[in-house]
């Protein structure tokens, strides 16, 4: 392990090896797409109304409520990426890091999944906004140090 400025390729490369297993990217990648569908976030799609709640329950809708899992999964995906990263010998500095960045995007999602999950609407949904944007600020923080770690390597 170095101690120097920047990662080796070693370290570089067992954190991709984290980051990008296959099997954890496609279940992320297959999850948000999900989570834009379920909420006509892509498309806005004039047509094809998100019921967020059901007005002869009052509960919420069943897309709704997929999105929140959806949201949940990924954040479980970027928390497991954490301690994983946890366990290999790298630079400690950088670890923390890593690790850290991938926390607040856990928090980024699971933010966003309490959010959809409130069976009732926010009093000041500007507030509960700008909660889950401070999860994304803080990743952007920690992550900018150690950008390498998040590049996918050269092919």
């Amino acid at each position: 392990m170095k101690t120097g400025a920047g990662p080796t390729e070693a370290e570089l490369a067992a954190v991709r090896k984290v980051l990008y297993q296959a099997a954890r990217a496609q279940r992320i990648s297959d999850d948000a797409a999900s989570f834009s569908v379920l909420l006509n976030i892509e498309d806005q799609d004039p047509d094809r109304l998100v019921v967020w709640w059901v007005p002869a329950t009052g509960k919420l809708g069943p897309s709704v409520v997929e999105a929140a899992k959806r949201c949940a999964g990924i954040a479980s995906a970027y928390q497991e990426m954490s301690d994983e990263v946890g366990e290999l010998d790298i630079n400690g500095p950088d670890k923390a890091a890593v690790r850290s960045t991938l926390e607040a995007v856990a928090a980024w999602w699971s933010a966003r999944a309490a959010a959809l999950a409130d069976p009732k609407p926010a009093d000041d949904p500007a507030a509960v906004a700008q909660g889950i944007k401070a999860h994304l600020v803080r990743a952007y923080h920690y992550g900018h140090s150690v950008a390498a770690y998040f590049q996918p390597a050269a092919t």
